[in-house]
């Protein structure tokens, strides 16, 4: 087995509770929480005036792909910063 491809199996391993399979997104992706985390904050801001102009058709896909994201239910609760209790 290549060496590449056994750090990468080592390190899902030692990261198998921070990923996630996506349900909104095609092939059953699995992303990393913080990964979700961004893409749903990122569709939150994402400017969909700029789809209406039809310029760059790729910038199309990657803003329809982060539409998805939006109002995703497991984004909107990865992406809230946890409250660090004080001393």
């Amino acid at each position: 087995m290549p060496q590449n491809q056994i750090s990468v199996k080592a390190w899902l391993a030692r990261n198998r509770g921070e990923m996630i399979v996506c349900p909104y997104q095609p092939g059953q992706l699995t992303i990393s929480k913080n990964a979700c985390s961004r893409r749903h904050v990122m569709g939150k801001q994402e400017d969909l005036s700029e789809l209406q102009k039809g310029n760059d058709p790729l910038n199309y896909s990657y803003v329809r792909g982060l539409s998805l994201c939006r109002e995703c239910r497991i984004g909107k609760k990865l992406s809230v910063k946890p409250k660090h209790a004080r001393a």
